[in-house]
């Protein structure tokens, strides 16, 4: 899992185009995955909390607004609209985020 979550990080870098590092792992055992929270932004800048899901597949689910609602435990991801590995919509079965099998 802790490769998977090092792949992550380096995705989630690209796809916000700053350094992110972990501040937390939560792990989600009935859904095989993490809620990983991070802080996206240099340390000159102020750091920007976001969270992504991680299967332990390797499977990197990002938030669809990195700067509007953050979940922060398992409860509140259904709460937070979540985007696919490929940058589409994701649906929330049984509390994570999941891709549709037309993907």
């Amino acid at each position: 899992m802790k490769q998977n979550i090092s792949k992550a990080l380096r995705v989630l870098s690209a796809l916000g185009g700053c350094a992110c590092r972990m501040t937390k792992v939560i792990k989600d055992p009935q859904n095989k995955g993490s809620l990983v929270l991070f802080d996206a932004g240099s340390i000159e800048d102020a750091p920007c909390p976001c969270s992504a899901y991680v299967y332990d597949s390797g499977e990197v689910f990002t938030l669809y607004d990195w700067h509007g609602f953050i979940p922060t435990t398992l409860n509140e991801i259904p709460d937070a609209e979540w985007l696919t590995p490929s940058g589409r919509r994701a649906v929330v079965l049984n509390g994570s985020p999941r891709k549709l099998l037309t993907e």
